[in-house]
C-alpha cells in the first residue's frame, strides 16, 4: 500500500492529517457533523491549512504570519506553539520550525534524539556520528552539531544508543539496540486508520528512510571525495595530487579566484 496523498493535489498525507488538504475545503466537519468556515476553525488547523502552501518548514512565528495573510486570522503566538509542539499533524524540523509531512519531515519525531532513534532503526546499522549528522542536516533538519551529540548522549540510556570506544566523539560509531522491535514499535506508533485511506503504510515510510540514509551516506563520501581532490589540486605536494590532472587543478583555482573577486 503507497502512502495516501490529496485527491486534489497529490501531495502526501501524514498519518494524523484528513484524507485531503484542508486549504481545499471551502470548510470543515467538527465532531457534531456540522460544517464550518475557515473563520471558525480551530487554531491548529488554521496553521496546518498555512503550512500546506509553504514550499518547505518554517518558523512558528511565520506561521503566525501565513494564518493572518491567507486566512484573514490574528493567532495568538503562544497558543500556536503551544498546538504546534502536540498536534502530531505537524513535523518537527529544528527548534522552532515545523512543516507537514509532505515536505519530507519524519511524523510524531519533537527532538533529535527521537530523529536519531527513527534514522538509526531503519538502517539498521552502525554509522558514523558525524555521517548520521550530515543525512539529518541534508535531509532538511536544523541543529548544531553539539546539541545532536548531547542528546544523543543524555538520552543513551532511554533510546538505546551505543557508542563505538575509544574515539573522539566525532568520530564515534553510534547504532541502536535491538533495531527490528524499535522499527515495529515505530510502525505500530504510525499504523493509524483512516476511514477513506486505511491503515497508513507505516512500513513503508521506515524502507524509504532506509534507503535515503544510505544515499546521504553516499553523497557525503562524494563530498569529501571532491574536497580531496580540491586541495590537491591546490597543494601538488599533497598525496592525493597525483591522481589529479592539470586541468583539475586550473578548474580548482580558478573557482577559488572567482570566489575572491565575488568577496572583493
Amino acid at each position: 500500500m503507497s502512502i495516501p496523498a490529496c485527491p486534489t493535489c497529490g501531495r502526501e498525507l501524514g498519518p494524523w492529517e484528513y484524507s485531503t488538504c484542508l486549504s481545499h475545503l471551502p470548510a470543515l466537519r467538527d465532531g457534531t457533523g456540522f460544517r464550518r468556515p475557515p473563520s471558525q476553525w480551530a487554531i491548529a488547523d488554521l496553521a496546518v491549512a498555512a503550512l500546506e502552501s509553504e514550499a518547505a518548514p518554517v518558523a512558528i512565528h511565520d506561521v503566525q504570519r501565513a494564518v493572518a495573510r491567507d486566512l484573514g486570522r490574528d493567532v495568538y503566538l503562544p497558543s500556536l506553539t503551544a498546538l504546534m509542539g502536540t498536534d502530531r499533524r505537524f513535523c518537527w524540523s529544528g527548534r522552532g520550525v515545523y512543516g507537514l509531512f509532505r515536505h519530507d519531515r519524519l511524523p510524531a519525531v519533537r527532538t533529535l534524539s527521537g530523529l536519531s532513534r527513527f534514522v538509526l532503526a531503519a538502517f539498521d546499522a552502525p554509522m558514523g556520528l558525524s555521517d548520521l549528522s550530515f543525512v539529518l542536516k541534508w535531509s532538511g533538519y536544523r541543529f548544531q552539531d553539539v546539541s545532536l551529540e548531547g542528546a544523543l548522549l543524555r538520552d543513551a540510556e532511554e533510546a538505546g544508543f551505543r557508542f563505538a570506544w575509544p574515539a573522539p566523539l566525532c568520530e564515534r560509531e553510534i547504532r541502536i539496540v535491538g533495531a527490528r522491535d524499535v522499527r515495529r514499535s515505530i510502525a505500530r506508533e504510525l499504523s493509524v486508520p483512516d476511514p477513506d485511506n486505511g491503515i497508513w503504510p507505516a512500513e513503508e515510510l521506515i524502507e524509504r528512510w532506509r534507503a535515503k540514509v544510505a544515499e546521504g551516506i553516499d553523497e557525503r563520501t562524494r563530498r569529501l571525495s571532491i574536497s580531496a581532490e580540491s586541495m590537491a589540486a591546490i597543494d601538488p605536494d599533497s598525496p592525493a595530487s597525483l591522481t589529479v590532472t592539470d586541468e583539475m587543478r586550473a578548474a580548482a583555482l580558478a573557482e577559488i579566484d572567482a570566489l575572491r573577486s565575488a568577496d572583493a
